[in-house]
């Protein structure tokens, strides 16, 4: 879950150096959707809970070799101490990352009722297309944990069209 930034440096170089590029999560769905075929040496980045490295050791590396990833964010984190900002999503957007949401609070969609999870989930989305003018696509599970609970939460989110797991 942790690669420090001189390995993550390294691995995106060699992946670089060896023709591989990145497309987001978003993308890599629309693409299944329309029934084509990804191209060969492609990959998807993705980078969790939306801390603050992602955007200061991750980003300039993935930029140097014009790579993107897509980054799921904890909406209720935006703009606090450690985690992403407002301003520094909308950079990493307007440079073709995606954000992702990975619900409000980081919760187990599965120990809270329907209700409980539709609010993280829908709340999140609207959280975060406030920020960055764009409704998230993408989605990741908080701590991987999936049940028809959180399916349906998720699946009933307007403008959700994937959603992951670790």
């Amino acid at each position: 879950l942790l690669i420090p930034p001189d390995i993550f440096a390294a691995q995106m170089q060699a992946l670089y150096e060896a023709g591989w590029r990145t497309t987001t999560l978003g993308e890599f769905a629309q693409g299944m959707a329309d029934g084509k075929a990804l191209p060969s040496r492609v990959f998807v980045i993705t980078i969790d809970d939306g801390w603050w490295d992602g955007y200061t050791y991750a980003y300039p590396v993935m930029h140097k070799y014009g790579f993107v990833a897509t980054y799921f964010v904890i909406s209720s984190r935006i703009d606090q101490k450690g985690f992403l900002s407002s301003g520094e999503l909308q950079e990493l957007q307007a440079a073709g990352n995606e954000i992702g949401n990975h619900t409000t609070n980081h919760v187990s969609l599965q120990a809270v009722n329907l209700a409980g999870a539709k609010a993280e989930v829908d709340g999140a989305s609207d959280k975060i297309a406030a920020v960055t003018g764009r409704r998230p696509v993408s989605f990741s599970y908080p701590m991987g944990r999936i049940n028809g609970v959180a399916l349906e939460a998720v699946s009933e989110c307007p403008g959700l069209k994937i959603a992951v797991t670790k």
